[in-house]
């Protein structure tokens, strides 16, 4: 017997079972970082997070601090004090309040998705040409790049008040003025100093080195120790990418 989605939720608030966060009650006051996975959006969860709290963030307590929908119960972002950021990659939504949404060169997701999906386990001996073709068609975790992409982009223009996109690569060639665009844009008035602390703590040797310290202890205990998380920040698909699967994703995309 199938079980509807709300009967489902029922049943697991019943058995006291963790019901996740995307069940949340959403607020007037809520900031959601938006993206495609592998876009961005942990980054931009690490800027708010040192820049939010004295004592900064890290990877034991980002799920708490700058809360992801699909790791951190609904019951713990309920009891987060507003204004939240919170962290999605759902699809256009109506609803949210405030939106920053993050996207980035699909040549380049495609690569880093990949080795996200190894790491974590959701594929296994999978070839990288294969989870291309199925990126390609849009057979992965959140459907195809450009449906996701669109659907946020068309909305930031009917709605510029309520979502602002910013590139990967727009936040990465200057990290300071592009965070300070954001931070104008959820009228959070912070001083040079403070974003600057806040931008030099998220760099990606500091994601990285964080990452090795908390590995034991974080949600990455249980993954593949074999394949960093926090990898280089870099473009790579000039050199990973064949020039058969480039045509494919420039034609695909119109790139």
């Amino acid at each position: 017997m199938k079980i509807i989605p709300n009967i489902k939720l029922i049943v697991k608030r019943i058995l006291n079972y963790k019901v996740p966060g995307k069940y949340l009650t959403i607020r007037p006051d809520d900031i959601y970082l938006v993206s495609y996975p592998k876009s961005g959006n942990t980054w931009l969860r690490f800027l708010f997070g040192n820049l939010l709290y004295n004592d900064g963030v890290s990877f034991l307590d980002i799920n708490s601090k700058v809360p992801d929908i699909y790791m951190t119960s609904k019951k713990e972002i309920d009891g987060l004090s507003s204004p939240r950021v919170i962290k999605s990659h759902e699809p256009y939504d109506a609803r949210l309040p405030k939106v920053v949404y993050i996207y980035r060169d699909p040549r380049d997701v495609v690569i880093s998705y990949y080795y996200w999906c190894q790491k974590f386990s959701v594929i296994k001996e999978e070839s990288f040409d294969s989870f291309f073709q199925s990126f390609i068609k849009g057979d992965v975790p959140f459907g195809l790049w450009s449906d996701h992409v669109n659907g946020w982009l068309s909305a930031a223009k009917k709605f510029p008040e309520k979502i602002l996109t910013i590139t990967y690569e727009e936040l990465k060639e200057d990290t300071y003025e592009g965070f300070k665009k954001i931070l104008d844009f959820c009228n959070f008035d912070y001083n040079e100093k403070d974003i600057m602390n806040a931008v030099n703590a998220s760099s990606f040797a500091e994601m990285k080195k964080n990452e090795k310290e908390t590995e034991a202890n974080s949600f990455f205990n249980s993954t593949n120790k074999n394949i960093s998380f926090v990898r280089s920040g870099k473009s790579e698909w000039k050199s990973k990418l064949t020039e058969t699967q480039l045509r494919i994703i420039n034609d695909k995309f119109n790139l």
